[in-house]
């Protein structure tokens, strides 16, 4: 399993500790589990818990996995604006 540190704003940490957000969307991820150390940025700036991130997802395969769904379609591209990868939020 890789280690490594990951940066979060507040709101992003907040949603994660409350089991809201399932997914964490960066532009490049390695294709591996990741324990993450969280270091939620200002006006924290500190290292405030671990996480772990599962399978790997390219959101293009998942443009062909749900294109019958117009609604889940307009919230992949804007998130490919930005990004690449979801990696499951374990």
């Amino acid at each position: 399993m890789r280690k490594m540190l990951l940066s979060f704003k507040p709101e992003e940490y907040d949603k994660i500790r409350a089991g809201v957000k399932i997914f964490e969307h960066r532009r490049n991820f390695p294709n591996e589990p990741i324990m993450a150390y969280m270091y939620v940025s200002s006006p924290v700036k500190a290292v405030t818990g671990i996480v772990y991130l599962g399978k790997r997802h390219l959101l293009s395969d998942w443009r062909e996995e749900f294109k019958n769904d117009k609604e889940a379609i307009v919230r992949i591209e804007k998130y490919q604006e930005l990004y690449r990868y979801a990696m499951e939020i374990d």
